[in-house]
């Protein structure tokens, strides 16, 4: 897991409190976490996320979500968009059954390039 600050949006790899701005660290899923980190700095406010399980799963999705005031105008292609029951936005991505776990790490690793790329373009609110 990779870990951010809950006000500065500060990337670390391990700790409890931000150097920065001392304010508490929280967990993100790894592969994830630089994407968080640029949404909240860009304003788009995230309220969970998990880049996929290397599993067979049974619901295995890329996901980030967003608080219901933060949605985003456009979104990576191949994502779908939805609300939750608290009317909070979620942007994912499902992944294909694999016939291996080689074939899933790519369509993970795959969504997460993709969020990132979309994440740097994406404009400030």
């Amino acid at each position: 897991m990779g870990f951010m600050c809950n006000k500065c949006y500060s990337i670390y790899n391990e700790g409890n409190i931000c150097s920065k701005c001392n304010s508490k660290l929280i967990e993100i899923d790894n592969l994830l976490t630089p994407i968080v980190s640029i949404l909240n700095k860009k304003g788009y406010k995230t309220l969970s996320c998990c880049s996929g399980h290397n599993d067979n799963h049974p619901t295995n999705k890329t996901y980030i979500k967003f608080q219901k005031e933060y949605e985003p105008k456009i979104i990576p292609n191949g994502f779908k968009i939805r609300k939750d029951d608290y009317q909070n936005t979620i942007i994912y991505r499902y992944h294909p059954k694999p016939k291996c776990k080689d074939e899933l790490e790519k369509s993970i690793f795959k969504s997460v390039i993709d969020l990132f790329n979309w994440s740097i373009v994406l404009w400030y609110i």
